[in-house]
Parts: C-alpha cells; sequence; structure tokens
C-alpha cells in the first residue's frame, strides 16, 4: 500500500495529496483508507484535520466527491449518473452530501 504521507505530516500535506491522487473518486475511499495510507490513526487524522481545516476526512472526501459531480455535471453527464463517476454508492448518497454540504455551511 502506497503511503501518501510521513508520520509527521501535517492535515494539509493529507488534504492535498487526497486532491492530488483522485483516491476519493474510488467507492473503496473512507476515512480509515486515507489515515491508513498516511500511517495514522485515523482519530488523529480528524484531530488535525478539524484542527487546521475544520473538516474530518469523510467530510472532506465527500466535499471533494461533490465538487467533481459538478464538474462532471457542467460536461453533460446526465444527473442520474453522476454518482457513478464520483466514488458515491448510489445517487441518494450523492444527494444526501450535498445536503449535508449546504447545512454544514448555512448552519453552523
Amino acid at each position: 500500500m502506497k503511503n501518501y504521507c510521513k508520520r509527521d505530516c501535517n492535515a494539509l500535506e493529507v488534504v492535498d495529496r487526497l486532491l492530488q491522487s483522485g483516491i476519493y473518486l474510488s467507492r473503496a475511499t473512507k476515512g480509515r483508507v486515507v489515515a491508513q495510507l498516511c500511517g495514522l490513526r485515523l482519530n488523529l487524522l480528524n484531530s488535525l484535520l478539524l484542527e487546521e481545516v475544520g473538516y474530518t476526512i469523510e467530510q472532506l472526501i465527500s466535499l471533494y466527491r461533490v465538487q467533481h459531480a459538478s464538474i462532471f455535471m457542467r460536461e453533460g453527464i446526465p444527473y442520474r449518473k453522476l454518482f457513478r463517476y464520483c466514488g458515491f454508492g448510489s445517487l441518494r448518497e450523492l444527494e444526501r452530501a450535498q445536503q449535508l454540504i449546504v447545512n454544514y455551511h448555512f448552519f453552523s
């Protein structure tokens, strides 16, 4: 398994590598997987990320996936098929992530 960062990497490096690598597009990518790739425990990674960027790794994965979906939508991918290209397991999961992002930004 490729190690995306050293034990002493900071949360912003994790975010940068996550975005650059595109691993968030895989449905198999979960917070634990990213933490493992970084050589960190999930709770430590989440603490670092919350402190530095205000999101957990799962929230960041969802943010990147939703952002990717919006790019594909502009390119003409039908809305009902977007989830297949963005790492979501279903259209409902994509819509739930969109709603959580909207709620998080407007109500926190």
